[in-house]
């Protein structure tokens, strides 16, 4: 598959009062996925737009939201441990406290990435961010 290719798409028309709110949900199937794994972790983006009025193409956007996801199947038994697309994977962790040496409590980007890298290649697969998570739009790019 292409990078950017769209794979699914749909849309649902929700009136909203002035002031008001709606919920509005939907059901959109990816054939085919390229599956996230440890080794290789694919990742999807889906877009989500509010928009005002007209059709899909030609409506005014109110709002829009881009959401990292990746697609796999995830199994845990006494017997196999975890198992990730079907395939036994031994967590090899480590707690990651919230600080970069030098640059303190600051979350950079880069510096995070950094990190990353460099506990994979010591063998780590698995982090678990200590006292302070990652902001939700990091956590998709780690």
């Amino acid at each position: 598959m292409r990078r950017g290719a769209v794979v699914a798409r749909g849309s649902s028309p929700v009136t909203v009062r002035a002031g008001g709110s709606a919920v509005a949900r939907q059901r959109l199937y990816v054939t085919r996925p390229s599956l996230w794994s440890v080794e290789t972790p694919t990742l999807y983006r889906a877009t989500t737009r509010v928009t005002s009025g007209g059709t899909e193409d030609d409506a005014e956007p109110l709002d829009v939201r881009e959401t990292p996801f990746g697609v796999r199947t995830l199994q845990l038994d006494p017997e196999h441990g975890l198992r990730i697309n079907g395939e036994s994977v031994k967590l090899r962790g480590a707690c990651v406290h919230h600080d970069n040496g030098i640059l303190g409590a600051a979350t950079i980007a880069r510096a995070e990435e950094r990190r990353i890298e460099i506990l994979k290649r010591a063998g780590f697969n698995a982090i678990r961010s200590s006292h302070n998570p990652p902001e939700p739009g990091d956590a998709g790019r780690l």
